[in-house]
């Protein structure tokens, strides 16, 4: 049961930590082509 609890909280930890990095991955990317076109 402690495996299966690690687990699950992990996987929760690591989901959530995808959707932020892929959303900040977009905003980045925004940031990225602006100050392209600013220099």
């Amino acid at each position: 049961m402690e495996y299966l609890l690690i687990a699950v909280l992990v996987i929760s930890l690591v989901g959530t930590y995808l959707l932020m990095n892929i959303r900040a991955s977009k905003k980045q990317t925004e940031r990225k082509n602006r100050i392209k076109w600013r220099f």
